[in-house]
């Protein structure tokens, strides 16, 4: 069974801050998402401090399995234009969990669309942006009612090269 925990503010645990840290540098996450270098420690307490803690449309919440009583994963929200109310999302499963990521992956979009519908902002969009060749991201998405908008040609370029990504979003 899985939970969502937030990520507080203040008083933030190094052990999630090394499970964040840890993940987005693995090699494996690293070709799906779109930055390009690993994180070292330093880096990390600064993003914290000087990103997450002073911006309040930032958050993130960590997927628990309540019964191994570990971490898996990862929601991340960034709410965009509360005028649009739009929010882009995204979500990293651990290298250590990806074999069983079929059970995981669908459970965790459906959370992550859940989890929204209870703001108080009152978000009525979502949207994630993938490399097209994460296929199982892309299914797992589409599965749970996104919607491919289109693709945006050379969106980011990530080991020098330009990428496409697509933009698929969910209405609520």
């Amino acid at each position: 069974m899985l939970r969502l925990k937030f990520l507080y503010k203040t008083n933030c645990s190094w052990q999630n801050f090394e499970f964040l840290r840890i993940t987005r540098s693995n090699p494996n996450i690293d070709k799906y998402l779109f930055h390009t270098k690993k994180i070292t420690r330093i880096e990390q307490e600064n993003w914290y401090y000087e990103t997450y803690a002073k911006d309040p449309n930032f958050l993130i919440w960590f997927v628990y399995d309540i019964e191994m009583q570990v971490p898996i994963g990862y929601v991340q929200y960034h709410i965009e234009s509360l005028i649009h109310r739009r929010c882009s999302v995204g979500y990293v499963i651990a290298p250590e969990f990806s074999i069983m990521k079929k059970k995981y992956e669908l459970k965790i979009v459906k959370m992550m669309i859940k989890n929204v519908k209870g703001w108080k902002d009152n978000i009525h969009r979502l949207e994630i942006k993938i490399f097209p060749e994460d296929v199982s991201r892309f299914n797992s998405l589409t599965n749970c009612g996104f919607e491919v908008d289109g693709i945006i040609r050379d969106y980011i370029f990530k080991n020098f090269v330009p990428r496409d990504v697509y933009l698929l979003s969910y209405l609520l």
